[in-house]
């Protein structure tokens, strides 16, 4: 009689009894405890078993067990509130940074006004004439005296 040809399932119940002596699966403990199969069809089996995808697919959501998972939920649920948090206040900062900033600009637009204010106030040197002084020109000397 010919044995029965070996299929994907039958390793990886073999890889699940084996793990769960506490041992890592094998080729070799496999073929040893199946009796049947090649060691290139048990490590091809034995690899997707190690796969996460295949681990996760033979998994139901009665073999998981919730309490493992609350902790690390707890600890993402703390650490978003604290990002969030963070977030927040950094909001808080670029808008009082922005307020800030657009004050400062605005202080600058009237300085320049002012200043353009100024100089079109004070007279330049090309704007102005000097006066033409007519009749003598008195010095303190009183011993020179000079007709214009």
């Amino acid at each position: 009689m010919v044995a029965p040809r070996l299929t994907k399932k039958d390793v990886h119940a073999a890889c699940a009894e084996i793990a769960e002596l506490g041992e890592q699966p094998t080729a070799l403990k496999l073929l040893q405890k199946l009796g049947r199969g090649s060691l290139t069809t048990i490590t091809k089996f034995l690899n997707s078993w190690n796969s996460t995808e295949d681990l996760n697919a033979g998994m139901t959501y009665k073999d998981i067990d919730p309490s493992k998972h609350v902790i690390e939920l707890e600890k993402l649920r703390v650490l978003y509130d604290l990002l969030l948090s963070d977030l927040n206040a950094i909001k808080i900062e670029l808008q009082a940074s922005n307020k800030a900033r657009l004050e400062a600009e605005k202080l600058v637009a009237n300085l320049e006004g002012q200043l353009t204010a100024y100089k079109s106030l004070k007279p330049s040197e090309d704007n102005v004439q000097q006066p033409r002084r007519k009749g003598p020109i008195i010095l303190k000397n009183p011993k020179l005296t000079f007709r214009a």
